[in-house]
């Protein structure tokens, strides 16, 4: 490994596989393929020999690549090539950035405490939370019902036995 790579945060092409969900052979392609491409520029492009400031190889004994570890950026080009989404979310924040718009203010709960539209503003987003959740309960209530018929039931019935004597469906969860 680099000395570099010690002495800074990386992150490697295992985690990166796992947090995408990708094969760790696909994300090492990926990377290779970067450099391959020209992404970075570097003098002699055999993938065991690479010398790129913010990339390390981690060799194992037969002098294959077993890992690969980026920084910060380079860790960026590699994953925003692979979600759309999170491409979009950078690309308009660079161009707000560029604009000239400032990220959100963190909100002063005391401010808010005395602001009468904040807090109705507020109330009112927690009154229909409440109102979700209990037409959510109200829709669960017989099931919540049945089973615990069926779990308070002893005796040498079964859980079907004892459903079909209730007028149940026999489903276990």
């Amino acid at each position: 490994m680099n000395i570099s790579a010690q002495m800074q945060q990386t992150m490697s092409s295992t985690e990166i596989a796992a947090l995408t969900g990708k094969e760790k052979g696909h994300v090492h392609r990926d990377i290779q393929e970067q450099i391959l491409k020209g992404l970075y520029e570097i003098d002699n492009p055999k993938m065991d020999d690479i010398e790129i400031k913010g990339i390390s190889v981690i060799l194992d004994n037969r002098g294959y690549v077993s890992e690969y570890c980026l920084d910060k950026e380079h860790t960026l080009t590699l994953i925003t090539g692979y979600d759309v989404k999170m491409r979009h979310a950078i690309n308009k924040r660079w161009l707000e950035l560029e604009e000239g718009k400032q990220a959100a203010k963190p909100i002063d709960p005391m401010q808010v405490l005395n602001d009468p539209a904040a807090m109705r503003g507020l109330l009112l987003t927690y009154a229909e939370t409440v109102i979700k959740k209990d037409a959510v309960i109200a829709e669960q209530a017989p099931k919540v019902a049945a089973l615990e018929l069926l779990s308070g039931s002893e005796g040498s019935l079964c859980v079907r036995d004892t459903a079909n004597s209730l007028g149940i469906m026999p489903k276990i969860i």
